[in-house]
């Protein structure tokens, strides 16, 4: 019978096989695409350009972790905490956030297009410029969340277009909104 890796060793792993693909990156960032990353711990790591196309991430500690101009189209991101991250213009159109801390990050120029954002902290967060178009929300905390006339909330958010914000900010803190498409029942 053989012997499983540890988590920490497994993580030692990653991390180098990481450190080899950055020193070797072209201007496209390091492919991750449909990679899965369960519990792993990628904090104050520098993902630019990174191409996580239907990624999985579960249970992940990417705290700190830079994600500038990184393609998360269609990723699953459950249980993880991306506080603090650096998402600027990163595309996480078509993305599902379950559970998902993103406290304090900085998603300016960020698009979540048609994202389903489902129990994610977003209080502190920096969302001007964001694209939420089309993305369906329930139980997202935007206490102290940082917006202005250039984030585009979803139409169902209150937005008179999918291009203005909404008339009111939500004031409360906190987003809660019926979910549609494949998940509702």
């Amino acid at each position: 019978m053989q012997n499983r890796p540890s988590k920490e060793l497994a993580d030692q792993a990653l991390l180098r096989d990481l450190a080899d693909l950055q020193h070797a990156q072209t201007d496209h960032g390091v492919d991750l695409e449909k990679a899965c990353l369960f519990e792993t711990d990628l904090s104050h790591q520098d993902l630019t350009r990174a191409n996580l196309i239907q990624a999985i991430v579960l249970g992940a500690h990417l705290e700190d972790l830079t994600l500038f101009e990184a393609d998360l189209c269609d990723a699953l991101l459950i249980d993880t905490d991306l506080s603090r991250a650096d998402l600027r213009e990163a595309d996480l159109s078509g993305a599902f956030l379950w559970r998902t801390r993103l406290a304090s990050a900085d998603l300016r120029g960020t698009l979540l297009l048609d994202a389903e954002l489902i129990d994610v902290d977003l209080s502190d967060a920096n969302l001007i410029g964001t694209d939420l178009s089309g993305a369906r929300l329930l139980n997202v905390n935007l206490s102290g969340a940082l917006h202005d006339g250039t984030t585009c909330w979803p139409a169902d958010g209150g937005a008179t277009s999918s291009r203005e914000a909404p008339r009111v900010p939500p004031s409360s803190g906190l987003i809660s909104m019926a979910v549609k498409g494949p998940l509702s029942q």
